[in-house]
């Protein structure tokens, strides 16, 4: 499958959404890596998906990903799925971005309403 990061997002640690799972497949080597935030863990500053993604080293490893033949995983609400797919033409280009979803390699499971709408980049 070649590399495959997932970017996750949820309230706290203390959800205990697929922490596990994720580990699982970090060590058997099915996923790359995996980035975590949360937006309501005590004593940490509020974080979401879309803030991680626009970090530098956030776009130093998935723009290579989204640019080549990688899979990138997306986990939180809907809502910040549209602002994801945002920040990652301003890591690469609409080109890349609109090439990654129709080669099936991008991958989300949110919550919450959707678009039907919204899966097309405009």
């Amino acid at each position: 499958m070649g590399t495959a990061y997932l970017v996750f997002g949820s309230r706290s640690t203390k959800e205990g959404l697929f922490e596990d799972e994720i580990e699982h497949f970090i060590n058997e080597g099915t996923l790359t890596d995996a980035f975590k935030c949360y937006s309501r863990e005590p004593g940490m500053t509020k974080q979401y998906t879309t803030d991680i993604m626009k970090t530098e080293e956030i776009e130093q490893v998935l723009a290579p990903v989204i640019e080549s033949d990688g899979h990138v995983y997306i986990c939180g609400s809907a809502h910040m799925f549209e602002m994801c797919k945002s920040v990652m033409i301003e890591m690469t280009s609409k080109f890349h971005v609109t090439n990654l979803i129709k080669e099936g390699r991008l991958h989300c499971d949110v919550f919450g309403a959707l678009n039907p709408a919204g899966s097309e980049i405009g």
